[in-house]
This record gives structure tokens, sequence and C-alpha cells, in this order.
């Protein structure tokens, strides 16, 4: 007789967002990303009433700029200081900057003064969101994250819903100055939450010499980033000073030397052969930027041109930005469940050329006589298409590098995102100010970024699937550094 001895095992229970050992994480993330889609949202619809009041339309476009040549620097600061030395300080020096920022432009007299508070505001944002996205990719396993990227995104729902609204009323019947101040206090929650979480983390475990050898993008030391980081800013500054220029010699000048500073700064902060699109971790950095100056290039002159053009009020044109922040939520959400096989260039394309379907159909805004629906349904529909393919794009960064490298990781995405924006929307801007913010100028700037969605098409096909294995593994993996191209 054969006696079978059987021998049970424990199974721990599978990680979850809310678990014991990510909840405070969790909420305090979503609650950070909240409070940024607020005042982001809030003040987008708010902007044309502050532009009118301090007479300051000439400089509309700057306030969006601003904002993004702020995260620029932000950005930088926040990765290299999370590589180092953990996220902590970081994130005690990004609330107290996006607080600050926040209190001078809800005070601001002039819109000088309210364009610098966005620089202020942006360089807090702007690690804010990076040391968020460096949390998700060190804290929470691979079967989490993309739920946890969902989430993030979803964060942007009751913004969406409640921000453009609320803020339009606000500006219409009170004053736009309360927009800027309403979110410092769930500011000071979120900080409240995250900071001590971001204490215990520490700073990440060194890669031995070997896997680093193959990673000289990410050699290149905190002051050398920080000094590339004020190359660029400077440069994108001097650029877009120039396309405002009547002057030609003056215009001329100005881009050159504000070219040459970022083409500077770029070949620190950014992977080689990002902006050619190389296969691996440049083609994802150059998928994220193209996808994210389309949409915000669009989305931040929206409102100026629903109010312009239409004759709509604060409160009428934030409806849109609920249209479409709900809308991308809902494509995050739904590329979270889908299978790892689903991660491919086609499917991306095919989400990208949806994106790109819905920013051409905003041309519409600018022609006499089609109605409003058209461009709710088609900002929703692009909308859509950004919240599918930026997910997916945004996963990717993860898989390609190890832990000790999401900092820079992430922040090149972001940074090069947040120049291609900043790059985006001051020519707008320019092109309205030549054009008088009439409907040739919207409709110039809107085709602009629609050929940056056509771009990010082409630079999708070579942000390579990873449909399994942890980024350790990855980084051990010949063929994929074969095709990093860093």
């Amino acid at each position: 007789m054969t006696t079978t001895t059987t021998t049970s095992v424990s199974v721990s229970p599978p990680s979850r967002l809310l678990d014991a050992t990510h909840r405070r994480l969790t909420v305090g993330i979503v609650l950070g990303i909240s409070v940024v889609g607020f005042e982001a949202l809030g003040v987008s619809t708010a902007m044309p009433a502050a532009a009118r009041s301090l007479n300051g339309l000439a400089l509309y476009g700057w306030a969006f700029t601003a904002l993004l040549l702020g995260q620029l620097m932000g950005i930088v600061l926040a990765s290299g200081d999370a590589d180092e030395r953990g996220p902590f300080r970081a994130y005690v020096a990004a609330v107290a900057a996006f607080i600050a920022g926040l209190a001078v432009g809800s005070a601001a007299p002039t819109m000088a003064i309210l364009v610098g508070s966005r620089f202020v505001a942006g360089t807090g944002a702007g690690a804010l969101l990076l040391l968020n996205w460096t949390l998700i990719g060190r804290v929470y396993p691979e079967a989490l994250r993309s739920k946890m990227l969902a989430a993030a995104s979803s964060a942007w729902v009751v913004p969406g819903l409640v921000g453009p609204a609320a803020a339009g009323w606000v500006a219409d019947h009170l004053t736009w100055r309360l927009v800027f101040g309403a979110v410092i206090a769930p500011l000071i929650l979120a900080g409240w939450l995250l900071i001590p979480a971001a204490r215990r983390l520490g700073p990440p475990e060194r890669a031995d010499a070997t896997e680093s050898a193959h990673q000289r993008f990410f050699d290149a030391d905190r002051g050398a980033r920080s000094w590339a980081a004020l190359y660029i800013t400077t440069g994108a500054a001097l650029a877009l000073g120039g396309l405002g220029s009547h002057r030609l010699s003056v215009l001329a000048g100005l881009v050159m030397v504000g070219g040459a500073l970022m083409v500077v700064g770029a070949r620190t902060l950014f992977p080689a052969g990002t902006w050619r699109a190389a296969t691996g971790l440049p083609a994802v950095v150059a998928t994220y930027a193209l996808l994210f100056a389309a949409f915000t290039g669009i989305e931040s002159f929206l409102p100026l041109a629903l109010n312009q053009l239409r004759g709509t009020t604060s409160t009428e044109s934030g409806l849109i930005l609920t249209c479409g922040t709900t809308t991308w939520a809902l494509g995050s959400w739904m590329q979270s469940r889908q299978p790892p096989r689903w991660a491919t260039a086609n499917w991306r394309m095919g989400a990208t050329a949806v994106l790109a379907a819905g920013l051409a159909s905003m041309t519409a805004l600018t022609v006499a006589g089609v109605p409003a629906w058209v461009t709710y349904a088609g900002w929703a529909a692009g909308s859509l298409g950004m919240g599918l393919s930026f997910a997916s794009v945004s996963e990717a960064t993860f898989r390609m590098v190890g832990e000790h490298q999401v900092g820079l990781a992430s922040g090149a995405t972001q940074l090069a995102g947040a120049l291609l924006a900043a790059l985006a929307t001051g020519v707008g801007g320019a092109i309205l100010d030549a054009k008088h913010s009439s409907a040739i100028g919207f409709r110039i700037g809107f085709l602009l970024c629609v050929g940056l969605a056509v771009a990010a098409l082409a630079a999708g096909r070579a942000v390579p699937p990873i449909p399994g294995g942890t980024p350790v593994e990855m980084a051990d993996s010949p063929d994929l550094h074969g095709r990093i191209d860093l």
C-alpha cells in the first residue's frame, strides 16, 4: 500500500491598490493628480477672463507656455533627486513651489506677474507628477502597474466633470482669482498623504556596472542635468520670444540662439536617437512627447476659441473639457483591461489615429455654421484615443528600465512632452497674436497640432511591445539592449 503525503502551501493573496501596503500611497497619488487636474482644467477655463481682466490677451499663450517651461525644470530636478536620494525632499519642494505659484497667481496685479507665477507653479506641478510616476514604477508590482496608471488617469474624471464648469461659473459670476487659490487646501492634504510614504521609500538600489555600461543616458550627473534643463528652458523662452517679434532680424536671431541652446540641453536630457524615434526607449520618449504636445496644444486654446469664435461663456466652454477628460479616463481604463498581447504597434497606431481624427475635427470650430455638437463629439473621440494610446506608452517606459532608472526614464518622457507642448502652445500663441485671434489663426494652430499627432503615428511603430517580464529582466535582455540605442 502506498501512502501519499500532501503538503499544504499557503498562498498569499494578490496585491491590490487599496491593500494595507498600497492604500495611503494610492489615495495620495490619486488625490495629488486630481489637484493638478483641477488646477489645469480650471485655469484653462478661467484664463480668457483673467487675460481680459488684466489687459493681457497678447500674453495669453505665454500663460500656458510658462507653466510648461516650469515643468521642464521641475521634472529634471525631481527626477535626478529621486534616483539619487529618494523622493522625500523632492516632494516637499514640489508641494511648496506649487502652493507659492498658485498664491501669487491668485493675487497677480498684471498679466506679466501672472505668467511668472505660472512658471513657479509649473515647477511644482511638473515635479509632483514626475514623482508620482516614479512611485508607480518603483512601488507597485507589474501586475498592479497598469491598474494604477488607469487609476491615475481616472483621477482626472472628477476634475474633468466638476473643474471646468465650476471654474467657469466662478469666473463669470465671482472672480477668476478664486480659481487659482481653490486647490491649495487639497494640495496640502495630498502632501500630507504622500510625503511620509516618500520618506519611507528611500533611494533605490543601484544596479551593477555591467547593466549601467549599456545606459549612457543614465550616467550624466545631476549638475549636468540641471544645467541642461536651464539651457532648454532659456532656449525655448528665447525662441518663442523671437516668434512674437515683428522684426525679422530679431526673430531670426532669437530663434537661432534659442534653438542652439535647446540642442545643447537635449544631448544630456534625452536618450540618443529620441528625435528620430530610434527603436526602443527613444521611440517611447518621442511618441509620448508628440502625443502630449498635440493634445495640449489644442486643449490650451480651445476655451479661447469657443469664446472668441462662438461667443460662449466660460461655463459653457468648460463643458467641452469635461467631455474630453471623461473619455480620456475611459480610454485609459479600456487599455488597462486588455491582455498584454494587445500592446502592439498596430494597437497604438489605431488609438493614435482616433486621436488625430478627433483633433482634426476641431477645425470645424473655425467654420461658421458648423453646429457645436461636432466639436464636442470630435473632442470626446480624440480624447478617447489619447487615453488609449497614452497609457500604453506610459506603461512601456516602466517595462524598459531597471528600478534605479525609473525616475530618469519617466523624467525624459515627461520632459520631452513638456518641451514639445511648450513650443506648440508658444507657436500657437504667436500665430494668434499675428492673426489677431481670428478664425484662420486658430485653424493654423489646430492643424499644426494635428501634424504632431500624425508624427506620433510614425514614431509609435518603433515602440517595441514587451508582453511579459519584469523591468530587470528587460534590462538583461541582449535583444532589447541592441534596440535601445542609448
